[in-house]
C-alpha cells in the first residue's frame, strides 16, 4: 500500500455523491468539496515549500512555508465545518498529507555516501565505546536508544494505530495504511500501538484495547533548517511522529538548537 492511498481516501472522503446537480448539493456535499479543495491546495503548497529549499540548496523546507500551508487547510476546514461538519476532520488530514509529502521527498532526496576514515593507529590506552549503540548521540546519528531509534541508530519509521470509537483499537505496520482506518470509520494516531488486554489480537484486526503511544523521558529533539533550526521537547512516540513528519527524517537530531544549528545529544 502507498502513501498516497491516505490522500486517494481522503478524497473519496470529500467527493459528493453523484447524481446531485451543482445548483441542488446539500450542505453536506458542498462542505466536502471545500475540504477536497483545500486538502490539494495544502499537498501542493508543502511540496512546493520543499522544492524551493532544494532549489537553493537545502536539505529541509522552511518551517514558516509549512505552517502557512497547513495554516490555509485549518482555516478552510473550519470554514467547511461551520454549519454541519463533514469528514475528514483536519487532524486527519494533516496527519495523511504529512505522510504523503514525507513520502514523496524521501524518494527524492539524494543519497548521502559517506568515504571511510583512514585507520587510526591502535592506542593502548582505553577509551570510551564509540559509534552507534553507545547511548550517546554523536555527529551522523539522528538519535541512539529508546524506543523511537532502530538499529542503525536512525528514527524508526513510526507505526500506526486506528482508533474505533472508544475500546477498541487496530494496529497497522505502515502509516500508508491509513485508508484502512477512514474505511473502518476510525480515528489514526501515528506514532501508537494498539494495547489490547486479547493474546489472541493480531495486527490488520480490531481488538479491545486503545492506541498508546510508548514513552519515554522529556528529550529534546531539533530539526535541522539549513541555517535555521527548531527545537521541542517531546515525551512520546506520537507527539515524535507528528514533528517527524513535519521535519523530515533526514534533519531530525535528538539534541538542541543551537545559534541555528542543530548539536546532536546536547
Amino acid at each position: 500500500m502507498r502513501p498516497a492511498a491516505a490522500i486517494c481516501l481522503l478524497v473519496l472522503l470529500t467527493w459528493p455523491r453523484p447524481g446531485a446537480a451543482a445548483t441542488q448539493r446539500s450542505s453536506d456535499e458542498r462542505c466536502r468539496i471545500t475540504k477536497l479543495d483545500a486538502i490539494a491546495a495544502s499537498t501542493s503548497g508543502a511540496l512546493r515549500c520543499w522544492s524551493q529549499a532544494l532549489r537553493r540548496g537545502g536539505v529541509v523546507a522552511a518551517p514558516a512555508c509549512l505552517a502557512a500551508a497547513e495554516a490555509k487547510l485549518v482555516r478552510r476546514f473550519a470554514q467547511a465545518d461551520g454549519g454541519d461538519a463533514c469528514p475528514p476532520t483536519v487532524e486527519a488530514a494533516i496527519d495523511a498529507i504529512s505522510a504523503y509529502v514525507a513520502a514523496r521527498v524521501e524518494s527524492t532526496l539524494p543519497v548521502a555516501t559517506v568515504t571511510p576514515a583512514p585507520s587510526a593507529t591502535p592506542s593502548v590506552t582505553p577509551s570510551a565505546a564509540t559509534g552507534c549503540g553507545n547511548g550517546a548521540v554523536e555527529p551522523g546519528e539522528h538519535c541512539d536508544g529508546g524506543p523511537y531509534c532502530d538499529a542503525t541508530c536512525g528514527f524508526a519509521f513510526p507505526s500506526l494505530c486506528c482508533a474505533i470509537g472508544q475500546q477498541a483499537c487496530m494496529a497497522l505496520a505502515d502509516i500508508a495504511q491509513a485508508d484502512q482506518c477512514f474505511l473502518a470509520g476510525a480515528t489514526p494516531h501515528i506514532g501508537a500501538s494498539c494495547v489490547s488486554p486479547d493474546p489472541s489480537c493480531v495486527p490488520g484486526q480490531p481488538c479491545a484495547g486503545a492506541c498508546t503511544p510508548a514513552t519515554f523521558a522529556e528529550t529534546r529533539f531539533c530539526c535541522d533548517g539549513g541555517g535555521t533550526c527548531s527545537e521541542r521537547t517531546l515525551s512520546n512516540t506520537e507527539s515524535l511522529a507528528s514533528f517527524l513528519l513535519q521535519c523530515g527524517p533526514a534533519t531530525l537530531v535528538e539534541g538542541r538548537c543551537v545559534a541555528g544549528s542543530c548539536v546532536p545529544g546536547s
